[in-house]
């Protein structure tokens, strides 16, 4: 798994405090049930076209805004879109999938 930068702008425009969280190799979620798991990443969706004990797997490509940087207007507008892209179509697409639209 990849890291993330815990002072990287995308979490703080919604308060959000992940300090102590971390990405996770798929290895910790071997033989665990999964009704649905949404791909954004097409790097993440090419390294796994299936994902083990997934019932269904969707992707979804989200322009990764972290190629603009993580300083400045420029990056925090790319990070806001991508939130925004994730928000509009995510929200609804799962609720589609799993049936509680």
């Amino acid at each position: 798994p990849l890291s993330y930068h815990p002072d990287w702008p995308w979490h703080r425009f919604e308060g959000i405090d992940l300090k102590g969280h971390r990405s996770k190799s798929l290895r910790e979620f071997l033989g665990q049930p999964f009704d649905l798991v949404v791909t954004v990443c097409d790097s993440a969706n090419a390294a796994c076209p299936t994902f083990p004990g997934a019932a269904k797997k969707v992707h979804e490509s989200v322009p990764d805004p972290v190629v603009y940087g993580t300083e400045g207007e420029c990056a925090r507008q790319k990070f806001r879109e991508s939130r925004d892209l994730i928000r509009r179509i995510l929200v609804p697409l799962v609720a589609r999938e799993l049936n509680l639209a």
